[in-house]
């Protein structure tokens, strides 16, 4: 599985090459810019019949920040 944890105008960037290599994927949240890069990414995945995670980052939370 490879992991996408970057800034959100990145991810459809990094995330194309990633399911066209058939490899798992897991993107921090959101997923992309907007709803037509989500439905691209979730299509071509699905395509791929590849894994794929969003994940919310706890980067916020007040216990992470310590």
């Amino acid at each position: 599985m490879v992991v996408v944890a970057v800034k959100v105008p990145l991810h459809k960037q990094l995330a194309l090459p990633i399911i066209e290599a058939g490899k798992d994927l897991l993107v921090e949240w959101l997923l992309a810019r907007n709803l037509s890069e989500a439905d691209e990414l979730t299509a071509l995945a699905k395509k791929a019949g590849i894994r794929t995670v969003v994940r919310l980052q706890s980067r916020q939370i007040a216990a992470v920040k310590k």
